[in-house]
């Protein structure tokens, strides 16, 4: 899928379109949070990762809630925790 492991940060991958936008995955065991400005990067990953696994869950929207904390993604470009 084209990430590359964050040199800082073992759990965060990233990868850049060819347009320069950025996806972010965080994983945690098996959990995952994919955010990126570019909804037809996720909507792209998401469905590569449905065809591999079969059954996953995927939630989308503004506001999310991810290992005990709410995301508030509402202003775009920022992010509110």
């Amino acid at each position: 899928m084209g990430y590359e492991q964050n040199p800082y940060e073992e759990c965060v991958f990233n990868r850049l379109s060819a347009e320069g936008v950025q996806c972010t995955v965080v994983v945690y065991v098996d959990d995952l949070m994919m955010t990126s400005t570019d909804k037809r990067m996720i909507d792209n990953d998401m469905a590569i990762l449905k065809r591999k696994y079969k059954e996953i869950t995927v939630h989308v929207g503004d506001i999310h809630s991810y290992l005990g904390m709410t995301f508030d993604f509402t202003i775009r470009g920022k992010v509110k925790i």
